[in-house]
């Protein structure tokens, strides 16, 4: 299954490019693993190609480029995928129509210097507690609780 989790980058013109990572939330590894030496979370410190990457998202590269871009080389696994999943998303757009309270465990926002906030997610959905409620949504259905 995955300890799935979504990192939102900020960029340059205050929106953010939003990143996938499928063990992201694994005891909330990324908020010590992202850094302006590994930006993706991976173990190669010396990720020239990440660092330029994220500084053309931060620059406002759409997602569609990044494939031309991750194309034709071998590059060291991330624990974050390169690809964003979206761009120039404002935060409350990722968290109501991109964020899944129930599916990801753990949000991540990144600053322009790295300093990563980690947010565990928390589900409103009532269905399996309550005999009245059939269904909850999952998408933008919950809170975020920010960890120390």
């Amino acid at each position: 299954m995955g300890h799935r989790a979504l990192v939102a980058y900020e960029r340059t013109d205050g929106q953010y490019t939003l990143h996938y990572s499928h063990w992201g939330a694994a005891n909330l590894k990324l908020k010590h693993r992202i850094s302006a030496e590994t930006p993706f979370g991976g173990d190669d410190t010396d990720s020239k190609w990440a660092k330029q990457l994220l500084a053309e998202l931060a620059d406002g590269l759409e997602a569609d480029a990044a494939d031309g871009y991750l194309a034709g080389e071998d590059r060291p696994s991330t624990v974050v995928e390169p690809k964003p999943r979206a761009t120039g998303l404002t935060l409350e757009e990722i968290i109501t129509d991109h964020l899944d309270y129930l599916h990801h465990e753990a949000f991540y926002v990144v600053s322009p210097t790295f300093e990563v906030t980690a947010y565990r997610t928390l589900w409103f959905g009532l269905q399996y507690d309550s005999e009245t409620v059939d269904h909850g949504e999952t998408v933008g259905n919950g809170a975020l609780a920010t960890v120390r």
